[in-house]
């Protein structure tokens, strides 16, 4: 990689505003290849730089690295399939779970549920309670509405399915096996290498929902780190396995990012973005081949991994703290410019490992 000429695409993207500062990682197959940090973790004063090992909210990258891996784990045990209905792992007090919703609607979108968030004021058990008594608006199956409330109920059937707490089996059986060590739910103390992602206060939790609920669910309230994310991705190219630590079955990482959508409605994964559809949310490189699965973060994160080329990259980046942001008439405008900014520097790295390689 040519690290001159990827810093300067990275702070091309600096300099127009859309974030104070970013983490690039890259590599392929089993080996990490680098990773690059530019710009500023914290505008505020005192202002402070963007590490290599900052640690970052990575907001709905959760869905991915945790609730779909969690899953995986879950089905390997034999007690769950995604064929499995919701009802008959959560059961009451859930009146509002349609009887034919099974977990492949859950976990690809297409539940039926709309993206609505807990009713404000509510904290704790009677918030998550209130959210999930909301009923669906459309039939399971019938139509894509990307949905917070389907990975935190991904997250409820790993507890009801395993007897552990959520956040525990993720740390048992993904973070800690892949040598993660600066992976966790927040919120956080605040440290040195923390980086401003939105939050009122360093550390915290950016998405309002996990803040309510006040315990980890499966949406958002992961932080990592471009390092740790990378080791994620280097065991999903390698069918499960890093290092000598299996944490998936080879069949169980293909059936995770595999197509399990119904027909006509956009390809998702176990939440794994695999459309290849235009989508400036999820920060999709136009170079990725077909295979490819992927995910973005809110607070202004994405992670993309191609198996057919054997590669992936990890773009970290706090767009919610830029300038640019705070004085845009249009705010939605600038949040997809922003997106479409990680996708810039997702390409140029792509383009660069596949030069290398022929």
């Amino acid at each position: 990689m040519d690290m001159q000429q990827l810093k300067a695409v990275i702070d091309r993207e600096l300099a127009a505003g859309f974030f104070p500062g970013c983490v690039v990682a890259w590599g392929r197959g089993e080996a990490l290849q680098g990773i690059c940090s530019r710009g500023l973790a914290q505008r505020a004063s005192p202002a402070r730089e963007m590490l290599d090992d900052s640690v970052f909210d990575v907001a709905s990258l959760t869905k991915v690295v945790a609730t779909a891996t969690a899953l995986g784990c879950a089905m390997e045990s034999g007690k769950l399939s995604l064929d499995t209905q919701v009802v008959d792992v959560l059961g009451a007090p859930l009146e509002a779970l349609p009887s034919a919703l099974t977990l492949r609607h859950v976990v690809t979108h297409s539940s039926g549920f709309d993206n609505a968030k807990p009713a404000p004021g509510l904290r704790g058990d009677a918030a998550l309670a209130d959210w999930l008594s909301v009923p669906a608006a459309a039939p399971p199956g019938t139509q894509f509405v990307y949905a917070c409330k389907n990975a935190v109920l991904g997250s409820l059937i790993v507890e009801a399915t395993t007897g552990i707490p959520f956040a525990v089996y993720c740390q048992d059986r993904v973070f800690a096996p892949l040598g993660m060590i600066d992976t966790c739910f927040g919120p956080l103390e605040p440290s040195e290498r923390m980086v401003s992602c939105g939050a009122k206060e360093l550390g915290q939790i950016s998405d309002e929902p996990a803040c309510a609920i006040g315990r980890p669910i499966g949406n958002a309230g992961v932080f990592s780190t471009a390092r740790d994310l990378s080791r994620f991705a280097r065991m999903m190219l390698n069918g499960g396995e890093l290092d000598g630590v299996r944490v998936l079955e080879p069949t169980t990482v293909r059936l995770l990012t595999s197509v399990q959508a119904p027909p006509g409605l956009p390809e998702f994964g176990v939440y794994w973005n695999m459309d290849q559809a235009p989508d400036p949310y999820h920060s999709r490189p136009g170079s990725c081949s077909s295979s490819t699965y992927g995910h973005g973060g809110y607070t202004g994160q994405s992670l993309w991994i191609d198996p057919s080329h054997g590669d992936f990259v990890v773009v970290l980046s706090n767009r919610l703290c830029a300038k640019g942001l705070q004085e845009a008439p249009d705010r939605y405008t600038f949040l997809t410019e922003a997106n479409l900014a990680r996708v810039r520097i997702g390409e140029a790295v792509f383009a660069e490992m596949r030069v290398q390689t022929g």
